[in-house]
């Protein structure tokens, strides 16, 4: 049994690229054998022995092969599982730049910018969270899952499956952009979510910082 920790922040890509490794996995090793917990640091199936109980309680029902967490705009040293359980884990990573840019969308077509309880919200925190995840040994950039195949076959290989790949369309996984919802947009746009909307000044400058600006460079993203 494998258990798979994948991290990312919020409007990353890591809900599409989580659906596509499912889709994979489910024909690998069969529907009744991936289970998925979904923000897994804010589930309540995912808290203390709730957690274990939980994945006991699968365990025994389909002894599934793969058990994949989910966990959004958190360290990547968070962790529901017990010290004691192998996993591996991985990080969906989005350019600052594009990343922020749709999360400001999001929050701006919710009504929620400005709401302190926002969950779109771009501050420092976040944006130390987003270096801290850019330096982490296992970084899946959403970008190569869009356009670069090869690197799609090696993250499905890695995990004993095969990359079926049925479209070249990936980015019609998960739920939505924050642009066009659920409308499939054209997969060079989401290199471009900077240039369709104004981000304020503040979050200019804090993705403007040099230790930031640093780390887009050794990711190619600059």
């Amino acid at each position: 049994m494998q258990f798979v920790e994948i991290y990312g922040l919020r409007r990353s890509g890591h809900h599409a690229v989580i659906s596509w490794l499912i889709k994979n996995f489910e024909e690998e090793f069969g529907l009744d054998k991936v289970y998925y917990i979904n923000d897994a640091s804010n589930s309540r199936f995912a808290s203390g022995e709730n957690l274990n109980k939980h994945l006991l309680y699968q365990i025994w029902k389909c002894s599934p092969k793969i058990i994949i967490l989910s966990y959004e705009d958190v360290p990547t040293t968070v962790s529901r599982l017990e010290d004691r359980i192998e996993r591996t884990k991985i990080v969906v990573l989005r350019d600052i730049l594009n990343n922020a840019a749709s999360r400001y969308q999001r929050a701006l077509t919710a009504g929620t910018l400005g709401n302190a309880n926002c969950h779109m919200k771009i501050d420092e925190t976040l944006i130390n969270m987003w270096v801290e995840h850019a330096k982490h040994p296992d970084v899946f950039k959403y970008e190569d899952f869009l356009f670069t195949k090869s690197k799609r076959d090696e993250l499905s290989v890695k995990f004993g499956a095969a990359n079926l790949d049925y479209t070249e369309k990936v980015n019609d996984y998960a739920n939505g952009s924050s642009f066009v919802g659920i409308k499939l947009d054209e997969k060079q746009n989401y290199l471009n979510r900077h240039q369709m909307v104004q981000l304020p000044e503040n979050v200019l400058e804090l993705v403007n910082r040099s230790y930031v600006i640093n780390q887009r460079k050794e990711l190619k993203y600059i």
